[in-house]
Parts: C-alpha cells; structure tokens; sequence
C-alpha cells in the first residue's frame, strides 16, 4: 500500500489523472500485475527521475533505459560513452531477451529517430562461461575486435580492452565494472571483476554477458554502403567523413550518417510490441515541438539538402499512429474535457503548509494528518536533516530507510526524491497520502549527504615517464629519456634505461637502479638544456639549489613553528546563538560542509593561527563555510576580512553576506577601487569604531590606508586569481591571524602547502541533489556547431557565455555572432573595459537584457548566473588547466542541463600540454573534480617554489620530483627526523637474467612503469604486493622477472647495510664495503662463526668461499647473510 497504488484497476478505457510526482507508484502498480511494462518519459531527465524513484519503491524491479542521445543531432559530435553504453544495453536485450520482465523506459525523442535493423543486434552478445566454447580465447578476441572496443595498454573505461598473451581484460558496455578473464591456452582458466584504478582483481565471478561496443559497426558491408550512398548523393559536406570511415574509423558526427550504413532502418517502437505502454498526452505537444525543432536544426546545418532528415527520422504523425496500435495506457497530469475516453481522478494535489516553526502552523498540519486516519502517510524527504524536521513533529513515525516492515502504523517516511506530494483514494475510501519536505518547508535546494572522502583518493597516478620526457639522475643532471635497450653483459640479457645527454651521449642505467632516475616535470620541456655528462655543472647546480632549498625549508618550518608556537587568538562561540545562525541556512547542510565547519571550529578553539584550505566545486557550499567562520570571530568582537580577486566578486559576495546575516548585529562592508575619498574616510572611521565587522574587498583591503585592529580572520576566495604582489602582502599576515583560503581549483603551491602538510584541507565533494554535470564536447571550430548550440540555449529561455583568449577576436566574434542572430542583444567585457562599465554589463547580463556574454578569462572568478547553461570556449588550448576548469564552471550552476563546447582550430596543432589539459578536462568532467586538476596541474606546471614569487622556480633547476624529495629532506634534517634514502644505489652483480620479458608486458610505458615501481621499493612486503598484483595483471610470473625480484630484495638489504656491492661468481661471493660502513661488529661476529668460508681481503673487501649446487642456494646464502648484518 505505501509503495503503489491498492486496488488500482487500470484499462486501455480512461485517461488517468494524475499528478507527476505520483507517476512511480501508478507505473509500479501497474507493473506488479503485468511484470512487463513500458513508459515512454518526457525526456532524458525524467527517464533519470522515474528510474531512482521507482527502485526506491521497488528495488528488484528491472529496469532498461533508451534515453536519446545526448548531443545535438546534425552537428559534428557524438554522444557520450554513458550514452551510448545505455542504448546499446537496451537494445540488446530487447532484441535477445524478450521474455525477460522489466521496464522500459524510452525518452520521447528516442522514438522520431530510427535505430539500426533489428537484425544487426540479434546474438550480438556473447555469454562468457568457463564451461561454454564460445568462451575461447579466440572467440573473445574476435568478437570484441569486430563490436568496436577500442585496444588499450591499461583498462580504465568502458568499452576498452587489452590483450597481455592469456590475459584479457575488457570493459563490457552493460556492466559498471571491467573484467580479467584468464586463459590456459583456449580454456578460460577465471573470470575476475578487477578495479580499474588499482588494477586489482576484487572477486572471482562464474559468468556474465558481453556486449557489443556500438550501435553502429563499421564493418565490411556497412562501410561500403556508406561508400555508396555518399557518393550517390555527391556529398560535399566534408571529405574527412568519406575518408576516415571508408578506413572503418569512426568521427565525431558518424551518427548522422545512420541511413547510409543500411538498406534500411527500424524504429525502437518495434521492439515493444508485447509491452503494455503508458503515454503521458500531457506531453504531446513538447514531443511535437520537438519534432519541429529538430528539423529546423536540419535544415539550418550543413546536412540540408540530402534527404537525410527523412532517411533518418519517422514522421511525428507516423510515431503517434504506430502509438494508437499498442496496448496504450493514457495519464494525464490535467483534465482533458476534449478526449472521447473518459477521465478517471487517481491521485491529486495536497495543500502547502509552509510550516516556519509557528505553533498554529504546526497544529494545522497536525490536524489534517489526524482528520484522514483512514490514509496511510508517507513523509518523502531527501536527507537526514529534513527527516529530523519529520521525526519531531510524530513520535510514531517508523523510518522505512531503516526498517522495511510495514506495520499497523499509519506514519512512515523514506527518503525520496519528489518535491510536491500527493492523495490517492481506493474504491474503500482509504488510501495514501505522500508529503515531501517541500510541501511543509517551502520549495528549498537540498544537497545530498555522503560519508567523508578520503583526499588521498583524488591524487592521480601522474609519476609514468614516456619516450622522450625529460628525466633527471641524481648523479648526471639532466637528459632524455630514450627508451628501454636490451644489452648483453656478462652473458647474461639485460633491460637498461638509455638517456641521452648533451652531445648525443649515451648513459645506460640498470633496471635495478631505476630509483636514482625521477621526472623532470611536463613544463618547458622544449626549453631546457641536457647536462653534459662527466661535467661538473649538474653537481654543482644542485649544491646550489639543496642550500636554496634548505633556506626555503627553514622558512617554512618557521611558518609552522610559528603557527605552533605563537599563540592564536582562542575563539569559541556561543552556542546557542551560532545554531540561530546556522539555522537560517536555506540548504542542508552536506556531511563534508559540517566537517570542514567542525575543522574551523577545532582549529579557533585549538589556540594556534589556522591556516585551512577549502577545496571545493562551484556551488558546493564553500561560502556558507567562510559565513559560519566569520560569524564566530565577528561574534566575538573582532573583524573579518574577506579577500576577492574582482569587483564583480566583491558586489556579489556582499549581497550574499548582507542577505545572510540581516539578523544579527554584525555589519558588513565593501571596498574596492571605485570608491571615493569620502566613502574611504567612512570606512577607516567604522574601522576604528565598529568591532563586529565584516570587510569583503579587492585587494584594496590591503592598502596601507586602512588598519585592521582586532583582525581575528583573513578569507582569501578564488585564491587561484590573485598576482604574486598580493599574495606577498597575505603572506605577512598569516602567522598572526586566522586564515582561510576557499577555492575550486587549488593552486599548485598551495596544493604543495597541502601535501606537505603545512596547510589544513578540508574537502567539499558533494554536490547538490540536483545538479547536473557538465556536458563538455572538444569539437573543430565550426560555425555550424555554434550556431545550433545559441539557438537551443536561447530556445529555452537560456543565455550563453562565448570566451575567447585573446582581446583582439572579440569584435570580430561579436560580428559574426551578430550576422547569424541579428536579434540577439550581446555584451561584451575583458580587462581594458573601465570598471563602472563592466558592472552595468553584468547587471543587465544578470537581469536577462543580454543574451550572450563575449569575453576573455576575466568572467572566470564567481561569475553565477544560474539562468546561463551553454559556454562555448574558442582555443581552449590557450587557457591553465584550472583556468579552463573555472571557466566552463561559469554554467552547471542550476538543474538545468548545461553544455560546454570547447573549440579548436586544428587538432594537430597543438602541444603535448594542451593536449594534456583538454584530456584532463574531458575525463574529470564529474561534479566536485576540481581537486583532481589541481593535481594534474601540480604535474603539468610544477609547484614552483613554495613562498617566492617565482611560480616554477627552482623546479626548473632539479625537476618536479626530485625538488620536493630536495625539499622534505631538508625539512625533516632541520626536524631531525630520518631523511628519505641516499642518492646513491648498491651494485648487484648475480650472473642471472632479470627483467621484466616484452612477451610478458609488451607495453614500454606500462614494463617502465613497474619497473620504476620495483625500484623504489624498500623492503620485501611492498615488493610481493607487485608481484601479486603482476601475476594478477599479466599472468604467472617469467622466471626473469622472479629473479629481478631477488636482486631488488638483495639490493634493498645492501643498501640498508651500506654495502656499496657484491659479485657472484662461481666458488663464491665478493662483497665490497662503502667507506662509511659502521656496522663491522656484526659483520666480525658472522665472520668468526663462519670461519672456514669467510676471510677479509687486503683491500678490505669481504670474500665467502663455496661451491653452490646452482646459484638459487648462492642467493639464498647472500640473503641470509645480509639479514645478519643489517642495521636495527
């Protein structure tokens, strides 16, 4: 009863009137007596909104989800990997599996385009069972070959595969977790679910199903229909197409080609022909406008004329005509008085409460809940606070969240994601009625809660080095690396690393001795001069930069010293008031939100300066972090400065924190470059005067001018956009007051502060219910993209933001924008325009009297305009990494779908970094991964030196990872606390084979990779775990990798007896002393219980005298002896 709708009977005679937010329970009612059903959804977002909804009421339901796809059709872009995924899952098992019991849920616009011919999808699968011959190896690598995976070295996404001799790892498109299926010639040996970040297997599996990668495959036939028909039109669209995919590659934009791979083409209508259907009418006229407005789109583009339109579409009257033949059951969210069925009322509105803690209220409410006894209620909320707000006002409510038994009580609630509740009646007169958070609290944007995250998760493996990157030997300085050579030494083969220097010479350094090579960094590359080897320069150089370095790490040991040795000025706060303040916050507060305040409040109360860092995404609630902080000082009678990058920053931050805290008796002022003379004396006397004051400004607050007594907080916003000069000027204030710095995208330095330890983070990774990510499409400058992208913002009401690098293209953008939509009212701002200007501009932009915003970067600091969801971005490659990342999050900021199209002019172009960074961009575009490029900018640009005023300062001297092992050495020499390892590695000379065999890891980058990875490790627990994880990965493990793993483990036991080397030979082993060798007690003592084999040479080199079987004995005896000698 509480989870769908009792004694509901439905037939194909009414037209059910309905409210939206009942349209779950009605489709779950109608599903537990047919078991197959289908829905046809307004759009994307609802098929989204009925999906988590229903598996709330129902969790074992199955569902199948054909959204349309989500990019702009007739324009040179492909829809997203989820998208295509969920599609191709939908109509695999749609076509193979029709007995199966599910629901459907089709996307409206999904039905006026065609699909590929049902034929293509029959047995387009594969069952993967250890028992099933289908299961061969060679099966495997054929089917995924032919179903469009795409070849990989390392399987991260879906639709990815790699091949490593009988190993197979693949990414399905139906599942949400990649596979490892491992092989004994043909015979699959295991099926194992593995994590792509690890690349850990988790759980062995007994079978799952294959699907193909793609709705579209090119194969021999449909490319040369595709041949065919592009030349029969004489298209001249844009050869690229014609060529690319006659040489069966796909390209953005492929899909509008659809009707030319095919004779001809189905609908997904035909594959719903024993489904009962339930159709919204209220939606018919979007779903006809939409018809519309596709083909106009058609006739706008660069496809026109070419009688794809029709090829490719089903007429909107042909759709609704196939729909009339179906088992069709009609709901409404209106009365529809012109129908010849008949209306049948199911559920209807509740009234709104608005309850604001007024005891009339609260009793009203109370009663109508007490006048329906004969219903039961069901309290729908969306987090744990608004569930509270429920369980005071009943104290028999039972939580179905916790407890799924439904008792004879008559109160439940769960959490839910509707917004206005309902009233349904059976034929009895009892029934249900749902009542959201909204109906009671007035509509409110909640946020989701989530348990902390661990900030280490959001640190990316960023270390691998490739063919060509500059690399640095702690030895010889710098050269290039040049790839992995296989030498003969000894007799024996050997994998060494060869890097170039000056001069074209060659160095070759052992695979075991990888630890003393670390990355330069991925700036500048192209500038830096290779060291000569042999000279002094290298060694002189880094003296150089080690005594720097140690300067560098005084200070910064004096910053912490004086944060913990000065005395900050204890805050603690009233608590009864500071929970008036808190609740007035319009939102719920996230999980992460009330930790980073419980971390301001430990850190005010602790007695030491804080120096916190809030990382968190735009619209994450960073502000109302910084509010409760600035409360508690101003609380106490001492001030707060709030530093902005801009004006516009300034203004909007001052609204918000004049909105927030009208209650309270705390002023708040601004400052900036605009104000006039008297309005600055004004200032500097409420300065003086007034105590409980709030001061948000430009840089301006740091004029001379104005002194600050009783400075209790600095907040620093956007710290990313302040100059060097400014940042001097804070960093004068920070070991005397409390500081804290919000951000989305962190600056290397500062990231570098975190990672290091000496600033605070807190992280905020929650997004809002809500909120949509980006769709982010990295596409060929081309107007037609353009222009399709304005329009359909501006069909929606919307506004669009156009950013440009450079000054000079404004005009010429705001022209051609201008030619194409003449009607349009466009603005314009960048750094020349004067400042009273720029304001006016993004007030009218604000109010909606601007459709499209041109501008440079200037926009990328707090810019919100909820009501702008497109941005288009020309030569992206010409922006930083968190740059781009602030400047696309100037849209996604509402629960309106937003659109990023970032683009280029020529592909090829552009540098390796770009590339990088648009890479980075298009991966990380999930909610909250503004942390995740600061972390890719930290190896991108480097982190400079942490406290000048040089940004990539003396990294460019060391590299980036030998600067900060330079810079913790020389911390923890000053802390007297252990150093990490000498430069310096033991040589290991054995008479074995050992590396990693390229038929093992055929992949260079991934063999150098571990290599680099056995090479650092320090003892023998860290070095199974590889070697696990190899085995894992590769398979079993070659016996010259097992002997590399002897000589690492010996290595590592030298090294930690300061043993400088040891041979093998035939009759014994040498081994040869470092001059500072300390531990000779030990050694005497082996010696004289060992007499017969050891003796000391003149050259005091130790010799041990045997004759070993085979040489594992021989090894196992320098094992042992070095585990004698080591140092406690």
């Amino acid at each position: 009863m509480i989870f769908h709708f009792n004694d509901l009977k439905v037939t194909n005679d009414f037209i059910y009137n309905i409210t939206h937010d009942s349209i779950p329970w009605f489709i779950n009612t109608i599903f537990l007596k047919e078991k197959k059903l289908c829905y046809l959804c307004k759009d994307n977002n609802e098929i989204d909104f009925i999906q988590k909804n229903i598996k709330i009421l129902n969790p074992n339901i199955n569902i199948i989800k054909f959204p349309f796809w989500d990019f702009p059709l007739f324009n040179d872009i492909s829809p997203s990997v989820e998208n295509q995924k969920t599609r191709i899952n939908a109509l695999t098992r749609l076509v193979n599996f029709k007995n199966e019991n599910c629901l459907i849920l089709i996307s409206l616009s999904a039905l006026i385009v065609k699909i590929p011919p049902i034929s293509e999808f029959k047995k387009n699968y594969i069952y993967v069972d250890k028992n099933n011959q289908k299961s061969s190896i060679s099966n495997i690598k054929n089917f995924i070959i032919n179903k469009d995976y795409k070849r990989v070295d390392t399987v991260r996404e879906k639709f990815e595969y790699s091949i490593r001799g009988g190993i197979i790892d693949i990414f399905p498109s139906n599942l949400n977790f990649p596979i490892r299926l491992d092989y004994f010639g043909e015979h699959l040996d295991s099926i194992r679910v593995f994590d792509p970040i690890s690349q850990l297997s988790k759980k062995l599996i007994n079978s799952f199903y294959l699907f193909s990668a793609s709705e579209i495959l090119l194969k021999k036939e449909s490319i040369e229909s595709f041949r065919v028909n592009y030349r029969k039109h004489d298209l001249d669209i844009d050869k690229t197409f014609y060529e690319t995919i006659s040489n069966g590659q796909k390209i953005p934009g492929t899909e509008n080609f659809l009707p030319f791979f095919y004779d001809k083409l189905d609908s997904i209508l035909d594959l719903i022909a024993d489904q009962k259907i339930i159709f919204n009418e209220t939606n018919i006229d979007f779903f006809s406008s939409y018809f519309d407005k596709l083909k106009k789109n058609y006739e706008k583009s660069k496809y026109a004329g070419y009688n794809i339109f029709n090829q490719i579409t089903l007429d909107k009257n042909a759709v609704l005509k196939k729909l009339e033949e179906k088992k069709l059951v009609t709901i409404s969210n209106f009365t529809n008085y012109s129908s010849q069925k008949s209306n049948k009322l199911v559920s209807t509105k509740i009234p709104n409460f608005f309850l604001q803690n007024q005891k009339n209220q609260i009793e009203e409410f109370k009663n109508f809940v007490k006048q329906n006894n004969n219903y039961f209620f069901l309290f729908s909320t969306k987090n744990s606070r608004s569930k509270e707000r429920f369980k005071n006002l009943f104290d028999n409510i039972i939580d179905l969240d916790k407890n799924s038994y439904i008792s004879n009580s008559k109160l439940y609630i769960k959490n839910l994601d509707i917004f206005s509740g309902f009233k349904y009646t059976n034929s009895n007169g009892k029934g249900l009625i749902v009542i959201s958070d909204e109906d009671l609290y007035g509509k409110k944007k909640y946020f989701n809660t989530k348990k902390k995250v661990n900030a280490e998760k959001y640190f990316f493996e960023i270390s691998n080095i490739s063919e060509g990157d500059l690399v640095v030997h702690s030895d010889h300085g710098i050269g290039r690396f040049k790839g992995l050579k296989t030498i003969e030494l000894h007799n024996q083969t050997h994998e060494c690393i060869e890097v170039e220097y000056a001069s074209s010479d060659k160095l070759f350094i052992p695979i075991e001795n990888l630890e003393l090579i670390s990355r330069y960094s991925s700036k500048d590359q192209e500038f830096v001069n290779l060291d000569k080897l042999g000279s002094q320069n290298w060694q002189l150089r880094k003296a150089n930069i080690k005594d720097k370095i140690k300067e560098i790490a005084h200070e910064l040991i004096n910053i912490a010293a004086n944060r913990a040795v000065k005395k900050g000025k204890i805050f603690f706060h009233n608590e009864d008031r500071f929970l008036a303040f808190s609740s007035k916050f319009d939102y719920a507060e996230t999980s992460d939100q009330l930790n980073a305040v419980n971390d301001i409040v430990n850190d005010l109360e602790s007695g030491k300066p804080m120096d916190r860092l809030i990382c968190g995404d735009v619209g994450f609630g960073k502000t109302e972090v910084a509010m409760r902080a600035a409360y508690i000082i101003a609380d106490n009678s001492f001030k707060v400065v709030m530093l902005c990058p801009t004006t516009l920053l300034v203004n909007q931050h001052y609204k918000n924190f004049v909105e927030r805290f009208k209650d309270t008796d705390i002023e708040i002022i601004k400052i900036s470059r605009i104000e006039s003379l008297i309005q600055k004396k004004k200032i500097i006397k409420k300065l003086q005067i007034n105590k409980k004051l709030i001061i948000i400004g430009t840089h301006a607050v740091l004029n001379d001018d104005f002194e600050y007594e009783d400075l209790g907080l600095l907040i620093v916003d956007e710290e990313q956009s302040f100059g060097v000069e400014q940042k001097e000027k804070i960093k004068k204030l920070r070991s005397e007051i409390h500081v804290l710095t919000l951000t989305a995208t962190p600056i290397p330095r500062t990231l570098q502060f975190s990672i290091l330890g000496i600033k605070d983070l807190s992280l905020i990774t929650t997004p809002p219910i809500n909120r949509i990510s980006i769709k982010t499409f990295i596409c060929k400058d081309d107007d037609d993209i353009i222009k399709n992208a304005i329009e359909n913002e501006v069909a929606r009401n919307g506004q669009i933001f156009y950013v440009t690098p450079k000054i000079k293209f404004i005009e010429q953008i705001k022209s051609k924008i201008k030619k194409i939509f003449p009607k349009l009212k466009i603005g314009i701002v960048h750094g020349k325009v004067p400042n009273h200007e720029l304001i006016e501009t993004y007030n009218q932009f604000y109010s909606k009297q601007i459709d499209i915003l041109v501008s440079t970067s200037i926009i990328e600091s707090g810019l919100d305009v909820s009501n702008a969801n497109t941005i288009i971005i020309e030569k992206p490659n010409f922006f930083g990494l968190s740059q781009l990342y602030q400047i696309r999050g100037r849209v996604g900021r509402s629960d309106t779908q937003s659109y990023a199209y970032l683009m280029i002019d020529n592909f090829e172009n552009l540098s390796e970094k770009a590339k990088k960074r648009l890479d980075a961009i298009s991966k990380l575009d999930s909610l909250g991964a503004g942390f995740q490029l600061a972390s890719h900018d930290l190896d991108i640009r480097g982190s400079g030196n942490i406290l000048g005023s040089e940004q990539s300062g003396h990294i460019k001297e060391v590299g980036v990872e030998l600067y900060q092992k330079l810079i913790k050495d020389a911390i923890n020499e000053i802390k007297n606390e252990k150093l990490s390892e000498d430069e310096w590695s033991p040589q290991i000379n054995l008479g074995i084979p050992f590396f990693i065999p390229k038929e093992y890891i055929p992949e260079i980058d991934i063999r150098l990779n571990i290599y680099r990875r056995i090479s650092k490790t320090n003892n023998y627990d860290e070095l199974k775990k590889i070697l696990v994880e190899l085995r894992d990965r590769f398979g079993k493990l070659p016996v010259e990798l097992i002997n590399l793993s002897k000589i690492i483990e010996i290595k590592n036991l030298s090294k930690k007896a300061n043993i400088k080397k040891i041979d093998l030979g035939v009759k014994g082993f040498v081994i040869s002393f470092r001059e500072d060798f300390k531990n000779y007690e030990k050694v005497i003592n082996v010696v004289k219980n060992n007499s017969k084999n050891f003796k000391f040479r003149k050259d005091n080199k130790l010799s041990f005298i045997n004759d070993w079987k085979n040489k594992k004995n021989a090894i196992e005896a320098i094992s042992s002896f070095l585990k004698l000698i080591v140092c406690d």
